[in-house]
């Protein structure tokens, strides 16, 4: 695998995130040959999703709740509207993302990986100078985290009645934000620690709009963890090799 290709180390030297971690904040992310422009096409994809989910019922709903709760700020949603905080923008990305459920989806962790990642990603990035390389770069770093761990709990959480997009999202969300703000592997590790309290979601709630307002909540949560393990926020690192 990527990690461990480029690490050279095994199991038994690193746990799951110092391994993770390591290899995600390389000043220059060591990643298979395609996997930019994969990335590049997802954004895309996810982008057009957003747009096109802007005028469903449930973005109605998230926008109409932001604004009722007195959300306000500078970072503009993805699809038109209303400046919103960075937290709000993040969940109303996240929720048009998902309105009409055409998002990409991946196979191990059977989730919808790209939406909750670049919802924040998109919102984050109004607020600092960076390029389109650096937002697919952390996405990458996302996916790689969703997938990871998706792959070690398998298909039986998502049978079990888990969402997992919820679940894992805000995981991945908050890997890829914090490589986009140039964490050091330590405020990574806290960040994914951190959003693991915000892990939640279940599939008896497909069917409602509660499905697409899982997915901005993950966009929202991990980069809120992302942000709190920025100024030192810290939480049990140690927590996926139990």
């Amino acid at each position: 695998g990527v990690l461990d290709g480029a690490l050279g180390m095994t199991r038994a030297v690193q746990t799951f995130q110092q391994r993770l971690t390591t290899w995600a904040c390389q000043p220059t992310l060591y990643q298979s040959s395609d996997a930019a422009s994969m990335a590049r096409i997802s954004l895309v994809d996810t982008f057009a999703c957003m747009s096109i989910g802007t005028g469903e019922r449930q973005s109605a709903v998230m926008s109409q709740a932001l604004e009722a709760s007195g959300d306000e700020g500078r970072v503009h949603p993805m699809g038109g509207g209303r400046a919103c905080s960075l937290y709000g923008a993040a969940m109303l990305n996240g929720t048009r993302s998902h309105a009409i459920d055409f998002d990409d989806y991946e196979i191990p962790g059977s989730t919808h990986v790209s939406a909750p990642i670049f919802s924040a990603l998109l919102a984050l990035a109004q607020l600092h100078d960076v390029s389109i390389r650096q937002v697919t770069d952390a996405w990458v770093v996302g996916f790689e985290a969703i997938v990871r761990i998706g792959t070690a709990l398998g298909y039986g959480h998502y049978e079990k009645g888990w969402h997992a997009t919820a679940t894992l999202g805000p995981i991945g969300v908050a890997a890829a934000c914090s490589r986009l703000l140039g964490a050091d592997p330590a405020q990574m590790a806290h960040a994914m620690a951190l959003a693991t309290s915000s892990s939640a979601g279940m599939k008896s709630q497909f069917g409602f709009d509660a499905k697409a307002l899982h997915v901005g909540m993950a966009a929202e949560a991990g980069l809120r963890a992302a942000m709190l393990a920025q100024v030192g926020a810290t939480g049990n690192i140690d927590i996926w090799d139990a």
